[in-house]
């Protein structure tokens, strides 16, 4: 075939597509708005494979005569590119197509990626042999060989909702039924992502579609607020809500802060031992969980100060229940673009946030002139997370005391660093300089 994959990107969608087709003979083209700089680390993993490359650009020709588009989950399915295509699918449309292992699908606003990573390392615990893959920024691509040979083994997908979005759009124009998860998750609902949305509706809409071909042979997870209530109504599968989960089913100590990483490990736990693992399995593994990476992240301690990096933390109610997450004082780096939110949980910062290094963007300004923010202890806004972690170590050496340097953003990346990822890579960075 001659296949067109749309957006590259820089976490693993896009590499995983070009290979697995090149790998197959097809005849593929990549392509990018972005350019070979900013994609070099993306391309030096091509190398190997015959790659055809537009980058800079888009051009309709590579749309209109491809038999088959991959698109990025970030581009706008009314795209006119996208549009001039005769078929698009997405790197996990084509795992689905081949997949025939049992499927765990979690979504949600917040906390998807620890729900998702949580399970996978229990049901590996438990001798289950998952495979994890989805918004994780690990395509399902890379292990659909690994995977066919192994049918029994579990396969978790985290989804985003662009990503449902997506399995949603190609189901519907070739009328096949693709995602029909054994088991299924939705953490919660949070405003997110408003500023690509026509409505909040719409992005709820994208969630609601990860249980809509489910049975009542099947699981499906909520969130126990009006949303879950809600989607019960509207499924067939079997229904639980995180609060009848009694979070004994986990061991008392995690290593993964806050209340919220808790309720999510329980329900991870819950699935597996409807997955036939053994409960006394079950209840041990949690401790040895480890946590996500960029999800309150634990990078360590030194003199006093521990860093915990979660830069996933793009919404400012995930931004509140990290600080939550602490008793001890932190120093908190959050900030950055807006992304049409309610920006009031910045004004709700607690107490023992005792200094805010601000970084500077959108979301920053709106929240200094609209909220509370403006009274808390703050510093900035900073264009460099050097700037902004420098700002932050020296105000909490200055306490002397046991403490935690935080950053949870709050917002988007994209004023100062290419992507949440960048923006987290770029912290653990500065603590590596302090700490060398």
């Amino acid at each position: 075939m001659k296949v067109t994959v749309m957006g590259l990107g820089l976490n693993g969608g896009g590499l995983a597509s070009a290979v697995y087709f090149a790998k197959r003979g097809d005849e593929v083209t990549v392509t990018d708005l972005r350019d070979e700089t900013v994609l070099a680390p993306t391309l030096e993993q091509l190398k190997p494979y015959p790659i055809r490359y537009v980058l800079g650009e888009h051009r309709i020709e590579d749309f209109q005569n491809a038999d088959c588009v991959i698109k990025n989950p970030a581009v706008k399915k009314d795209s006119p590119f996208l549009q001039a295509a005769a078929r698009v699918e997405t790197d996990i449309t084509v795992f689905l197509r081949r997949c025939s292992n049992p499927i765990i699908a979690v979504t949600g606003s917040k906390g998807k990626s620890t729900a998702a990573g949580a399970l996978t390392h229990i049901l590996k615990e438990c001798g289950k042999n998952p495979f994890l893959g989805g918004n994780i920024t690990v395509s399902p691509l890379t292990f659909i060989e690994e995977a066919e040979r192994n049918p029994e083994s579990p396969v978790v997908l985290e989804l985003s909702s662009w990503q449902l979005a997506d399995i949603r759009g190609v189901e519907e124009t070739t009328e096949t039924v693709l995602l029909k998860p054994k088991a299924a998750v939705i953490t919660n609902i949070l405003r997110d992502h408003q500023n690509a949305y026509n409505s909040f509706k719409d992005y709820v809409d994208d969630k609601r579609f990860i249980y809509r071909h489910q049975t009542a042979d099947d699981l499906l997870i909520l969130p126990s607020d009006d949303y879950g209530k809600r989607f019960a109504q509207e499924t067939a599968a079997e229904t639980i809500f995180a609060d009848q989960i009694d979070d004994s089913v986990t061991a008392k100590t995690l290593a993964v802060p806050g209340a919220h990483s808790r309720k999510n490990i329980a329900a991870a736990a819950f699935i597996a031992l409807r997955f036939g693992c053994l409960p006394d399995l079950v209840k041990k593994a949690p401790a040895s969980f480890p946590g996500v990476p960029f999800r309150l992240e634990n990078r360590g301690t030194f003199k006093n100060i521990t860093f915990y990096n979660d830069t996933a933390a793009t919404i400012p109610d995930a931004m509140l229940a990290a600080c939550r997450s602490f008793n001890l004082p932190i120093y908190l780096i959050t900030g950055g673009t807006d992304k049409d939110l309610d920006l009031r949980p910045f004004g709700k910062i607690p107490e023992n946030v005792r200094h805010i290094s601000l970084l500077y963007g959108s979301a920053t300004e709106k929240a200094l002139a609209t909220t509370d923010l403006k009274n808390k202890p703050y510093s900035g806004p900073f264009r460099s997370m050097k700037e902004a972690f420098a700002d932050a170590i020296q105000a909490a050496n200055e306490s002397q005391e046991p403490s935690v340097l935080l950053l949870s953003p709050g917002a988007a990346s994209f004023e100062l660093f290419m992507n949440e990822f960048d923006r987290g890579r770029q912290f653990n960075a500065e603590i590596l300089i302090l700490t060398e």
